[in-house]
C-alpha cells in the first residue's frame, strides 16, 4: 500500500514559538496520524525527527552565521526599508539549493508551502519551472489582496506581479478566511476557482481536554496578543463613555502582550490609565492560560475596511476556551466566526455610543456569571487542529490524486 509523502515548506517552525510554527506543526502531526510521510523544510534551527516528522533546517550555527546574524541585526533598520519582496528573502537562496536537492533525491506526493514570508512562494514558483511536482500555496496570512501596508504603488504592483506568477503556478492555493479567498479571485479573475479553497488557522485539541482552571483574573476582560495600532480605538471610545457616565459599569481590562506606544498614548489621553493593566509578554503556555482564566475574552481589529476579511490567530483558541468573547471588530470573517461559534458577542461599526451600550451589557452579564464556564459548543470542534488536518489530507489527496491521474 503506498503511503502518501508530503513536503511541507515552511519558514516558521518549532523550536520557535510564533502562530505560524504551531500551526504547521500541529497540521503536520495529525497528518502523520492519517498516514502521511511528513518531511518539513524549515529555517527554525536544528534537524532530526519528531512526532513522526522528518525535518530538515537550513539554518547554520557556524561563527561565520553568527557574526553574519550579528550584523543583519545592527542593519534591520535598513534592511526592513529595503528587502523585497520581504525581510526574509535572504533564505531565498537557501531555500532554493535545499529544495532542489530534496527534489533530485526523492519523491513526494506534494508540496505544500506555508506562508508568511511571502517570498517562499516565489522561491517554489522559481523551482517549479524546473521541476514537477503537485503544489499546493497555503497563505496563512493574505499576501496583496487584501493590500494593507502597500509602500507605493510601484512596491504593489511589483508585489502582484509576483502573486500572480505564484497563483498561476500552483495546484491548490488556500486561504485562511472566506473573504481573504474572494479577495483573492476578485484581485485575480483569471485564477480558477476551483483552485481556490479555504484552510483556516485553529486551536490544538488540547485545549478542549484540559482541566478547567479556576477564574483567577481580576479584570473584567482578557486580550491576549500584540495591540497594534488603530485596534483600541472603538473600545477606548466605549469605555471612555461609560467611565463618565457611569463609572461602576466601565470595565477593567488586561492586556497579555505588547501594547504599540502609539495605543498606549491612547489610553493615557483618555484618562484610562486605570482601566487597561498591561501585563506584559507571557509564553504561549501562558496565554492560553490567561485565556481559561479569564472572566471574559475581548477581541480587537481596527474598523476598517481592509481587515474585514481578517480572523486573529487568537480568535480560535479564544473559542475553545470557555469564556465567553466581546468582539469589537469590522463587519466581516471574525464577526461572522464569533457569532457562529455561539461564544459571544460581536459589535461591528464606530458608533461609540451603541458599543457603549454593548460592552456595559456584556460585562454586566459576565459579572452576573461569577466563575460559571460555558460549555464549548460542538461546532467550535471544527476549528481544532485535528479537523482542519482532516481536511487539509483530503484536499491534499485529491490534488494528488488529479495531478498523478
Amino acid at each position: 500500500m503506498h503511503t502518501p509523502r508530503l513536503l511541507v515548506v515552511s519558514y516558521h517552525y518549532l523550536p520557535w514559538i510564533t502562530p505560524g510554527s504551531l500551526r504547521v506543526a500541529s497540521i503536520a502531526r495529525h497528518l502523520v496520524a492519517s498516514g502521511w510521510d511528513v518531511r518539513v523544510l524549515t529555517a527554525a534551527p536544528g534537524s532530526g525527527t519528531g512526532d513522526g516528522i522528518r525535518v530538515v533546517s537550513t539554518s547554520r550555527s557556524d561563527r561565520a552565521a553568527v557574526a553574519r546574524g550579528y550584523v543583519q541585526r545592527r542593519l534591520d533598520g535598513l534592511w526592513k526599508k529595503v528587502a523585497f519582496p520581504d525581510v526574509h528573502v535572504r533564505w531565498s537562496v537557501a531555500l532554493a539549493r535545499a529544495l532542489t536537492r530534496l527534489l533530485d533525491r526523492e519523491s513526494f506526493d506534494a508540496v505544500l508551502t506555508s506562508s508568511p514570508p511571502h517570498s517562499s512562494q516565489c522561491v517554489v514558483a522559481a523551482v517549479r519551472r524546473r521541476r514537477r511536482f503537485v503544489w499546493v500555496a497555503d497563505y496563512r496570512d493574505p499576501w496583496t489582496a487584501p493590500s494593507r501596508y502597500p509602500r507605493h504603488r510601484l512596491s504593489l504592483a511589483l508585489h502582484r506581479a509576483l502573486e500572480r506568477r505564484a497563483l498561476a503556478a500552483a495546484d491548490l492555493v488556500l486561504a485562511n478566511t472566506r473573504g481573504n479567498r474572494e479577495a483573492l479571485l476578485r484581485s485575480f479573475p483569471t485564477i480558477d476557482p476551483g483552485r481556490v479553497d479555504v484552510l483556516t488557522n485553529g486551536f490544538d485539541d488540547s485545549m478542549l481536554d484540559a482541566p478547567a482552571e479556576p477564574l483567577a483574573e481580576t479584570s473584567d476582560l482578557t486580550y491576549v496578543g500584540e495591540v497594534y495600532p488603530g485596534m483600541m480605538d472603538s473600545y477606548l471610545d466605549a469605555v471612555a463613555r461609560l467611565a463618565k457616565d457611569d463609572p461602576a459599569l466601565a470595565p477593567r481590562l488586561a492586556i497579555y502582550g505588547n501594547v504599540d506606544p502609539r495605543e498606549w498614548r491612547k489610553v493615557v489621553e483618555r484618562g484610562l490609565e486605570g482601566r487597561v493593566e498591561r501585563r506584559g509578554f507571557v509564553s504561549h503556555e501562558e496565554s492560553l492560560r490567561a485565556m481559561r482564566r479569564a472572566r471574559g475574552l475581548l477581541l480587537l481589529l481596527p474598523q476598517r475596511e481592509s481587515w474585514r476579511t481578517c480572523v486573529p490567530s487568537k480568535a480560535y483558541p479564544y473559542l475553545a476556551s470557555g469564556r465567553r468573547v466581546l468582539a469589537l471588530v469590522p463587519e466581516g470573517d471574525s464577526a461572522a466566526l464569533v457569532r457562529a461559534a455561539g461564544v459571544g458577542e460581536a459589535i461591528v461599526g464606530t458608533d461609540s455610543v451603541t458599543a457603549a451600550a454593548a460592552v456595559a451589557r456584556f460585562v454586566g452579564s459576565i459579572r452576573r456569571d461569577g466563575d460559571r464556564a460555558v460549555p464549548v459548543p460542538p461546532q467550535v470542534r471544527a476549528y481544532s487542529y485535528a479537523a482542519i488536518a482532516a481536511r487539509l489530507d483530503g484536499l491534499l489527496r485529491g490534488v494528488a490524486g488529479k495531478r498523478h491521474g
